[in-house]
């Protein structure tokens, strides 16, 4: 009897606030270019125009309203796979990743970090640290 496959679906989770269009789009786009051609669905909390609709006028997202919550949990809960790209935190914090990364450890999904130089337990304990996207894509593709 053949064994039903499922395609994997990975979130990309990363900065967005105070980051432009660019920073916060292109590693994300870079990933799902990588992994759709393999059957690896992605999720990326940006696709959804959201970046048009709540940009303070000079490229930079300002969040939103409960929308992008509600949207962002559905689509971490319905993950496989989060990466978290902790290399988009240049600028500032991202709330919302860190919150992400608690909604995917209470799921039991696979975490993909890719970062150098983190030490903080509450990031590495339940995490597959690596130091380049392309060595997550990797690992993501190992699972498949």
């Amino acid at each position: 009897m053949n064994e039903i496959k499922l395609p994997l679906i990975v979130y990309l989770a990363g900065g967005i606030s105070d980051l432009t269009h660019d920073e916060a789009f292109k590693w994300r786009k870079e990933v799902t270019k990588k992994l759709n051609p393999l059957g690896i669905k992605c999720y990326n909390p940006i696709a959804a125009g959201d970046f048009d609709k709540f940009n303070d006028g000079e490229g930079h997202f300002k969040g939103g309203d409960k929308i992008c919550y509600h949207r962002d949990k559905f689509m971490v809960q319905k993950s496989d796979i989060v990466l978290i790209n902790y290399d988009t935190f240049s600028k500032t914090k991202s709330v919302g990743t860190c919150v992400e990364k608690g909604w995917s450890d209470c799921n039991k999904l696979v975490i993909v970090v890719s970062q150098s130089n983190i030490e903080h337990p509450f990031i590495t304990e339940n995490a597959i640290i690596v130091k380049t996207l392309d060595q997550a894509v990797e690992i993501i593709k190992g699972l498949q």
